[in-house]
């Protein structure tokens, strides 16, 4: 008999998988490469020219983002 295993969450998971509260993603809008910004919930909060933009953005919300693909 197999033991169902519950994943835990510990500082050195946090730490590799960071919570964040948006995502940038590259997305292709009208045949140019966009980069959308994402709230935690999946939607599309902004649009951004260039990936740096998106950070520099988020930076300015004081709002941590990760990379999403």
């Amino acid at each position: 008999m197999q033991q169902e295993h519950t994943p835990v969450a510990t500082p050195a998971v946090a730490h590799v998988f960071p919570v964040a509260a948006a995502y940038v993603k590259p997305v292709d809008q009208d045949g140019k490469r966009m980069y959308a910004i994402h709230d935690q919930h999946g939607t599309v909060v902004a649009m951004a020219a260039t990936r740096e933009l998106a950070f520099a953005f988020l930076g300015q919300q004081d709002i941590q983002g990760v990379d999403a693909h």
